[in-house]
């Protein structure tokens, strides 16, 4: 019994300041471990798609998906390519390729250690696409014929797809 409410207090009151004390790279991983779930939806969607359908909007609109949450599932996959720590910054990049164009490749830059996000920078922007600061805060990435991300400076784990239509 006294086993049981030991537990239920550790629920009720403890994991709210474990959630805290996370790292920064413990949130990373768990952000990459969704987009990994997401990918096996995102490519049960794509079968789906008759091959006649390959070019349609909304075969377009889950490749591009796919292709964002597969830049954040490399935080499980490659760590060590997307993930660096330099004295006392932490670097956590996302990366989409562009195939023979090069790579899309934003970093969130974190005071370490810590979990204060300090800056934001593009290191690299394939060849052809075009960057779009719309609005204070936030990039669009537009990938031509293809798709149009839309990243947030300060909110790293908000990067979405938009409908390029």
């Amino acid at each position: 019994m006294m086993l049981r409410v030991a537990g239920f207090l550790l629920v009720v009151f403890g994991l709210p300041s474990l959630g805290a004390a996370q790292s920064i790279s413990t949130i990373w991983k768990a952000r990459a471990i969704e987009a990994g779930k997401k990918l096996e939806l995102l490519q049960a969607k794509l079968k789906k798609i008759p091959e006649g359908q390959w070019d349609s909007k909304e075969a377009k609109f889950a490749r591009c998906e796919a292709m964002l949450e597969s830049a954040y599932a490399l935080h499980v996959a490659m760590e060590d390519v997307v993930h660096k720590v330099d004295g006392k910054v932490e670097v956590f990049h996302i990366v989409l390729s562009g195939g023979d164009e090069g790579a899309f490749d934003i970093a969130y830059l974190y005071s370490s250690p810590g979990t204060d996000l300090v800056a934001t920078r593009i290191d690299k922007l394939t060849r052809g696409w075009q960057l779009f600061f719309l609005t204070p805060g936030s990039v669009q990435v537009n990938v031509p014929n293809s798709c149009v991300f839309n990243f947030e400076l300060n909110r790293p784990f908000t990067a979405s797809v938009l409908r390029n239509e």
